[in-house]
């Protein structure tokens, strides 16, 4: 089973829709959503930032973007080559 097909299957089972060309409309729109392995995207954060009021009067954030997240733990996954494991059991 390929992780398309697994994610096909998650879908339908969720989103409770049997409906083939739903599922894949739905996959295709996901695909290209999610970095792998999952790296913030810092722009969004930015956004997310700007959404809920974390701007100063300079229209800059009060705060610097990287006291906001800790990607520590994906780095040291990754060095230890978690995420290639990932990728060739699940066949990517």
């Amino acid at each position: 089973m390929t992780h398309r097909d697994k994610a096909l299957a998650v879908y339908a089972k969720r989103l409770r829709q049997q409906n083939p060309k739903v599922l894949e409309e739905t996959y295709q729109y996901y695909a290209g959503k999610f970095s792998f392995p999952p790296r913030l995207q810092r722009d969004g954060l930015q956004d997310a930032a700007a959404m809920i009021g974390q701007w100063g009067a300079s229209g800059r954030p009060e705060t610097e973007l990287a006291q906001l997240y800790d990607e520590s733990v994906i780095d040291e996954l990754e060095r230890e080559g978690f995420f290639k494991k990932l990728t060739k059991d699940a066949g990517r």
